[in-house]
């Protein structure tokens, strides 16, 4: 959400460690904001693409807040290359568990 100060820094770590991960990682940000205007430009001041970034109309009672029972952001939810979900609750970015679920999972997938 474009009012959240934990998910604008998340942002910011989640984009770095994209590249950390030299883009073996996509990000897919959805937006819980009621004003598309101004998702659209906080969007915009942070560089993220908008193939990555979804806004949610109905917020909290969206079909995919309901799918995941997201009652609280930021969330992270570690999915694979084949659409399996891995960790419905990935820790924050920088907690050391957040890499230590991405290590797993890739190490996992070049097997």
């Amino acid at each position: 959400a474009f009012w959240c100060s934990t998910c604008i820094k998340e942002i910011t770590i989640l984009e770095e460690k994209m590249k950390e991960y030299n883009d073996n990682i996509d990000v897919i940000y959805l937006s819980f904001d009621n004003n598309k205007s101004d998702w659209l430009k906080k969007q915009n001041e942070l560089g993220i693409n908008q193939q990555q970034s979804y806004l949610l109309i109905n917020n909290f009672k969206s079909a995919m807040a309901n799918y995941f029972d997201i009652t609280a952001i930021p969330r992270l939810i570690l999915v694979d290359a084949d659409g399996n979900i891995v960790n419905e609750h990935l820790p924050s970015p920088n907690n050391d568990a957040f890499k230590n679920n991405i290590d797993a999972l890739l190490k996992k997938s070049k097997l």
